[in-house]
């Protein structure tokens, strides 16, 4: 699904009025057509279910356009109610100056009182405020629109409490009122939605965190004929959500050796899970051969767990070797900050950086730790993909790790972008909206995953099925940003999943490697011309195949460090 920052959608606008000459009136009541048709069904519902004789609806109205949607809704309401036989108490609560209306607004607040409807202000009486909100069974939310830019002022704020405590059905226009655009941050204060009906196509903050946790389900809906929308914004700058990824069935020949050999240098005393846990997962993922090189006194310990994978013990370990011999390396999980775990790492990055094509490299966990205390030392590797979650994240590009808010300037999209810009690896940024940025390649919002994956060792899963993923890409001689999307993809369907057997709070990282094949499964088609542009060969089966699109724009060039 494609996704648009607030200066698209209003270029967009500007084309339909200006050049199209479509008045910006009817684009308002297109838009409050389809937020009234979702109130209706919601009032369908709530009449059906409980049998209540009257309703109440409460439209929360800006001064801007974004206003103006609200009015056209709340009238659109009344008029199809009307016809529906059901007796509504509709109102609209104005926040902020109407005397600052657009005149499109003012036209549907027009059209809104013709139909009978009463405006109230927040500002004057807040009694009727606080009334009006606690009394509502569905609230509209039409305050700020995508053009909000600053903090909320407080008396918004205070109505955005009332709202977001009220137990009413919201929603929202556009986006949540408070909720950046372009970056899902939250302005001070914000509403929380059941459904945001956004227009011609969703807004970069309806998908970034945390914005996109108060959205709720997210309707788009067009309020121009869509081919006309597809070419504006085809040749754009663009963004797109994580696609589902294709996954062909394997040849019936195929052996291990053409899956891809994984190798993982993990685990130190007390962290061997953080092994385990990696190992497993890249052998669910598909790896053909997988080995797992931990120090002397794991063995015993990672030796037990495994199931099919081959475990090495190491004093010294030949990183060279293992680089030659390997279709992926995946460095980091449990490793430890230790001078040996840092040359490790140190050793790998320069393998990296001088082989012609070197096997993809995933640093994750203590791995990044390590490179966070010398960042220049990404600077021309090839093939490496960085695994942060926000705090350590926030360690690679020097921002304050005891602010536990990771509260970067320009959102995390743009940051995890620059930093994808400045060194030239590929960062999956983990977190709720998990996000995938690629140099020269695009970057994707993954929507997959479950709060039953907010526990230790779930990143380590990850970590296995990047590297288990990125193997078989290798060895299939696809590219390696298909995979990662992918896999980040699984990963959440995997943990979806495990929380839809076992709920949300039992759910343990092995119990997501159990639904990694539930997951394959349910993504895996057989090879067609539709899947592979080089079909009728061996190597076109067994290796997925990503279709999807991502965000170009944030991406300012590949490896410039300086």
């Amino acid at each position: 699904m494609q996704l648009i920052t607030a200066e698209q959608a209003r270029s967009f606008d500007s084309c339909l009025i200006n050049d199209l000459r479509i008045p910006s009136a009817a684009l308002m009541r297109r838009a409050s057509a389809a937020v009234a048709a979702v109130c209706l069904d919601k009032l369908d519902e709530l009449f059906e279910g409980t049998g209540a004789a009257r309703l109440r609806v409460l439209a929360l109205c800006g001064a801007g356009n974004n206003g103006g949607d609200g009015f056209g809704t709340a009238a659109e309401i009344l008029r199809q109610s009307v016809t529906r036989g059901y007796e509504l108490e509709t109102a609209a609560l104005a926040v902020g100056d109407l005397r600052r209306q657009t005149a499109e607004a003012r036209e549907m607040a027009e059209t809104f009182a013709l139909f009978g409807g009463r405006t109230y202000s927040a500002a004057e009486r807040t009694g009727d405020a606080e009334e009006l909100i606690a009394r509502a069974d569905i609230i509209i939310d039409a305050v700020f629109g995508v053009g909000l830019s600053r903090p909320v002022d407080a008396d918004a704020a205070r109505i955005f409490g009332l709202v977001n405590s009220s137990g009413a059905f919201v929603v929202a226009c556009d986006i949540p009122s408070g909720v950046a655009s372009d970056t899902g941050k939250v302005l001070g204060a914000a509403i929380r939605a059941d459904v945001t009906v956004t227009f011609t196509r969703p807004k970069l903050g309806c998908y970034l965190s945390p914005g996109a946790a108060l959205c709720g389900r997210i309707i788009a809906a067009p309020i121009a004929p869509e081919p006309l929308a597809e070419r504006f914004f085809s040749g754009g700058r663009t963004a797109y959500v994580n696609a589902r990824p294709v996954i062909a069935r394997r040849a019936r020949d195929s052996h291990k050796g053409e899956h891809g050999r994984v190798s993982i240098i993990a685990g130190s005393v007390g962290l061997s899970g953080a092994a385990i846990f990696a190992m497993r997962a890249a052998s669910a993922a598909g790896a053909g051969l997988v080995y797992a090189y931990v120090p002397e006194g794991l063995y015993g310990i990672v030796a037990a767990a495994a199931d099919g994978e081959i475990v090495a013990p190491y004093a010294e370990i030949d990183c060279a070797r293992i680089f030659e011999r390997s279709d992926a390396v995946l460095v980091g999980p449990g490793l430890g900050l230790s001078d040996g775990a840092k040359n490790i790492v140190a050793e790998l990055l320069r393998l990296s950086r001088e082989a012609e094509n070197p096997p993809p490299l995933i640093l994750d966990a203590d791995a990044l730790t390590i490179a966070a205390e010398s960042p220049d030392m990404l600077c021309g590797t090839k093939n490496v993909v960085l695994t942060p979650h926000d705090g350590e994240f926030a360690r690679l590009v020097n921002a304050d790790p005891n602010n536990t808010g990771y509260d970067f300037p320009d959102g995390r999209l743009a940051a995890a972008s620059g930093f994808v810009g400045k060194y030239g690896v590929a960062v999956v940024l983990k977190g709720f909206r998990t996000l995938i940025c690629a140099p020269e390649e695009s970057a994707a919002v993954n929507t997959t995953g479950s709060p039953a994956m907010a526990k230790g060792g779930s990143g380590d899963v990850l970590a296995g099925m990047l590297a288990g993923l990125s193997a078989q890409a290798r060895r299939g001689g696809l590219p390696l940003s298909g995979e990662v999307n992918a896999a980040v993809y699984l990963h959440g369907l995997a943990g979806e999943r495990a929380a839809a057997e076992r709920g949300e709070y039992s759910v343990s990282p092995l119990h997501i490697i159990d639904c990694i094949s539930k997951a394959i499964l349910l993504c895996t088609e057989d090879v067609d011309d539709t899947v592979s542009e080089n079909t009728g060969s061996k190597a076109d089966c067994g290796y997925l195949r990503y279709r999807g699109g991502g965000v170009s724009f944030f991406l300012p060039g590949a490896g410039e460090c300086k």
